[in-house]
């Protein structure tokens, strides 16, 4: 068998014609082509992903209308895939009505969006309406619900606009407000009524028939000792003293029959 030589083949590939480059012509044509395909794509994503159904989970109060009616307000989350990216991955907010939601895709036109509403932490009356609030100050509600939180009294904001947070003359009076709703979530108190009771003698907080006077300043050591004197005496008609509370060395005065 004839046995072709290393030389032999590197002169015959030399002699071989190169191919020859595409023209500008063809790759200007090569690119529009890609770019059109691209487009389809995308077109047909939209299409296809675009939202006709959407199914509420999560909330009683909330519609599918008003999803629905939220999420045109940004028309790009009509878009399933769209939805997904900004509200689970983004975590962006749906609307100031929900704290957060969640996208779940059923089908590529339909969803289902499991949204978690603002917990109420109190509610203040005014002439006009019942504000309920969430723990950041923002109305989430301006009429009575169900379950409304801490009902607080005593104080009148200036302004109480849905979805915008209590303004107050004095600009620290809605973070002691919330301040105290905080220490008493955390410390498990829920008391029927918070009441302002002006600058001499400060919070007072009602369960029932037993009170408890906090003075002017809130601070969490008064409500962890209340939280552990309230059980001794709850139901019973009277006032727990902690105005001047500073230590778990001092002693409380509960004043029986009071107020």
């Amino acid at each position: 068998m004839e046995t072709i030589s290393e030389d032999t083949i590197r002169r015959n590939l030399h002699l071989m014609p190169k191919p020859e480059e595409p023209s500008a012509g063809y790759r200007i044509v090569h690119g529009i082509n890609v770019i059109l395909r691209i487009v389809i794509v995308i077109m047909m994503l939209l299409l296809l992903f675009r939202i006709e159904k959407v199914d509420v989970t999560g909330s009683e109060k909330i519609t599918q209308d008003q999803v629905i009616k939220w999420l045109g307000e940004d028309k790009k989350s009509l878009n399933s895939l769209y939805a997904v990216w900004e509200y689970n991955i983004r975590k962006q907010p749906l609307s100031p009505a929900v704290e957060s939601a969640h996208v779940t895709i059923r089908r590529p036109w339909h969803i289902k969006i499991r949204v978690r509403e603002w917990p109420p932490a109190g509610m203040i009356k005014t002439k006009d309406s019942e504000l309920v609030f969430n723990r950041d100050g923002m109305v989430v509600a301006t009429e009575e619900t169900d379950d409304y939180g801490v009902l607080v009294t005593g104080l009148t904001p200036q302004s109480g606009a849905l979805y915008q947070k209590l303004v107050f003359d004095q600009e620290d009076t809605l973070s002691e407000i919330l301040t105290l709703l905080d220490y008493l979530e955390q410390n498990a108190l829920a008391p029927d009524e918070a009441s302002w009771e002006g600058a001499e003698d400060g919070w007072r907080l009602r369960f029932g028939s037993t009170y408890a006077s906090l003075g002017t300043a809130v601070t969490e050591e008064k409500i962890q000792q209340l939280a552990a004197l309230y059980p001794e005496v709850s139901g019973k008609d009277g006032i727990i003293h902690l105005e001047s509370y500073e230590s778990g060395d001092e002693i409380v005065r509960f004043e029986q029959g009071a107020p």
